[in-house]
């Protein structure tokens, strides 16, 4: 029995101080990385919707605005259900330049000037359902709904349906959801892949997270096989992940070639890319952190640049009024973040 007592003892004793040399194994890997990201960053502007406000920063600047705020400021939003407008941000967020957001939830979508916290343009969708969509050209957004496809110009402000494309038949012929999913479209390619859940099994409600790319040139689509977050750069490249990989789509030979891998680190708790950024030279990665006490399962983000790889628990900027360094946890869903190349 003293044996054993003692062996337990051992056996805690030992997981005790591998979580402390863990912990400051960590602790000095943040730091090293803060500071190599404090040299990055100002080359980005940064937003992120979380707890019904909007963040915007850059080096040396920091806006934030909350539901309540916009509400009073654009009073035409009062009329808007609470349900339409409780979730107007979460869905689909879009930086469009440096200081506007393009956000949607429940069939709205909102052009957003941070800064004066005013209502630049505001939209509906055909049906609440309609929650996805991303830019057409500049300003004009494009989204989907129930097989049908939407362009909507900002100078006009119309939204016009395309009655020369029909995907309709597509939609019943892989069983997928009639209501908008996550979409990304390229003007250079006149290409859009679209990221659907899939019925596999009806009775048990399984589902596959699906990519597909649609053609609007030809009218086809095409399924290029299992992931998430589709995706294009400032280029107008397209690309997906899947588990640990990132796949770049070649419209020519209409197929996927392997773009990245990501992998993870001895203190890194998952390799899974849950979202991901390509400007120029760097590469942001999203993936899941370590649980809290509270079994809160925050993100981290894992910067890839020319020299470095910079992993990260917070978002990092200064507030220039104050000269003071600030930290900003990441949400747990990667759907209310963007980052793009400072102008």
């Amino acid at each position: 029995m003293a044996k054993k007592s003692r062996l337990v003892l051992f056996v805690v004793f030992a997981v005790i101080i591998a979580i402390i040399i863990r912990y400051q194994l960590d602790k000095y890997i943040i730091a090293e990385c803060k500071a190599e990201y404090l040299k990055i960053k100002d080359q980005f502007v940064y937003a992120r919707y979380r707890n019904n406000e909007y963040e915007l920063w850059t080096s040396d600047e920091y806006f934030v605005l909350s539901e309540k705020e916009f509400i009073e400021k654009n009073k035409s939003l009062e009329k808007l259900h609470p349900l339409e407008f409780g979730t107007y941000g979460y869905h689909t967020f879009i930086l469009l330049d440096d200081n506007t957001i393009v956000a949607g939830g429940s069939g709205n979508i909102f052009y957003i000037d941070i800064p004066t916290k005013k209502l630049l343009r505001h939209l509906r969708m055909p049906d609440r359902k309609g929650v996805y969509f991303d830019i057409y050209n500049d300003k004009d957004l494009i989204f989907i709904f129930e097989g049908d496809v939407y362009i909507y110009d900002y100078e006009s402000d119309i939204t016009e349906k395309q009655e020369s494309i029909n995907i309709k038949e597509f939609f019943k012929k892989h069983k997928l959801f009639l209501f908008s999913n996550k979409i990304t479209y390229s003007k250079k390619y006149n290409i859009m892949l679209y990221h659907a859940e899939a019925t596999v099994d009806e009775s048990n409600r399984t589902f596959d997270n699906e990519i597909f790319a649609i053609n609007f040139n030809t009218c086809e689509t095409s399924f290029l096989g299992y992931g998430n977050h589709p995706y294009k750069d400032a280029a107008g490249e397209l690309y997906y992940a899947s588990n640990n990989i990132i796949y770049r789509y070649d419209p020519e030979e209409n197929k996927t070639i392997e773009f990245f891998t990501h992998k993870k680190t001895l203190f890194e708790y998952s390799d899974v890319i849950n979202g991901f950024i390509i400007l120029e030279n760097t590469l942001f990665i999203f993936t899941s952190g370590y649980p809290d006490f509270k079994g809160f399962k925050g993100c981290e983000l894992i910067i890839y640049t020319d020299k470095n790889r910079l992993r990260l628990k917070n978002i990092i900027f200064t507030d220039g009024a104050y000269e003071m360094e600030k930290q900003k946890r990441f949400l747990s869903s990667f759907a209310g973040i963007d980052i793009i190349q400072r102008r």
